[in-house]
């Protein structure tokens, strides 16, 4: 993986996004800042936020790192086609672990710049969710460390999904900014599909919200419908790389 030659790529593609969310954040009407750290850092992983910030970033970050495997120089080193398979596999699954580690830190610390506070006001009655549905809710459920593994298992199982979706639309297109607007557009979709219907296949699962919080089980079934996902993607990946001819598209441009 190109990592050093698309540091400053990979910053500047992080620091528009912080940009973004830090403009977005000024409208005082959508974020909460009076209730507490987790509301605030909730609303970097609703449904707007993923659509209109994270997920494209995501994308951009990932143009950096996937489309140097497949320079005609690059796959001459690759003896046998299944290696470079396991190397986009790879490629893919740093660059959402990165990038998660990044925007998690990023939106703690955004979270505690504005609130002043570290406190989980969640797990506690003075909290949005006891605010929100009083005895009816379970508290445990807010926990600091189930809170961790809900957005660190969901968001990670999401992005895998969507980086593996743009590899093997970039490996079936030869393009990667085909990729990029069909993986948008299919977001996009998603988005106007639930707000119309009520029906959704990415957005609506990949979001944190007080809503669809759940237990474990909920969770555990999140988890499994992205991986189960992103083994066919998988497959589909390998299948491509195993039949693909790289000599004939050598001359096109990424």
């Amino acid at each position: 993986m190109d990592w050093q030659r698309s540091l400053w790529k990979m910053a500047a593609c992080i620091g528009i996004l912080i940009l973004g969310i830090s403009v977005f954040s000024n409208i005082e009407t959508i974020f909460p800042w009076e209730r507490g750290l987790p509301d605030v850092f909730n609303m970097l992983f609703i449904e707007s936020s993923l659509l209109a910030f994270s997920a494209p970033a995501f994308l951009v970050i990932l143009f950096f790192v996937l489309t140097p495997l497949f320079q005609p120089l690059r796959i001459v080193r690759f003896q046998k086609r299944e290696t470079l398979a396991w190397t986009v596999f790879r490629t893919v699954f740093f660059t959402v672990l990165i990038y998660l580690a990044a925007y998690f830190a990023f939106g703690f610390l955004f979270a505690w710049l504005k609130t002043g506070s570290l406190q989980n006001t969640w797990a506690t009655k003075e909290g949005t969710p006891y605010l929100l549905y009083k005895d009816e809710i379970d508290l445990s459920l807010f926990a600091t460390p189930y809170m961790i593994l809900r957005y660190g298992l969901t968001e990670f199982s999401a992005f895998l999904f969507l980086g593996l979706a743009a590899a093997f639309l970039y490996l079936l297109s030869d393009r990667y900014i085909y990729a990029f607007f069909l993986v948008v557009g299919f977001l996009i979709f998603d988005f106007a599909l639930h707000s119309l219907f009520m029906i959704s296949l990415f957005l609506n699962k990949a979001a944190v919200r007080l809503g669809t919080w759940g237990d474990g089980k909920d969770l555990l079934g999140i988890v499994l419908y992205f991986f189960g996902l992103s083994v066919v993607l998988m497959i589909g990946i390998f299948i491509l790389l195993l039949r693909k001819d790289f000599l004939s598209q050598s001359g096109k441009k990424e």
